[in-house]
């Protein structure tokens, strides 16, 4: 269920705001994301139960991805709002 909502979101997002570099910013972060969870998870910090990817859900890169857009959002108004 939450693998489908992070795919619903996603598309709704790049569908209907599509600005600039964001896919490129998404996919970097989507793609980067989970090699550091992979990294701490090979490690014994942490482990994820359940379907697993080289150790991340496999719902992890749309999470990372998803966040990494909003957050960039958010610094874009907060730097129109300061302006």
């Amino acid at each position: 269920l939450l693998y489908l909502i992070l795919i619903g979101l996603t598309l709704i997002y790049f569908l209907f705001y599509r600005k600039g570099d964001y896919l490129m910013w998404f996919v970097a972060v989507a793609f980067l994301g989970p090699i550091g969870e992979a990294a701490v998870s090979a490690s014994g910090l942490w482990t994820y139960h359940g379907i697993t990817i080289f150790g991340v859900p496999y719902w992890l890169p749309l999470a990372w991805g998803l966040t990494a857009i909003i957050l960039r959002i958010r610094v874009e108004l907060l730097n129109l709002r300061s302006n």
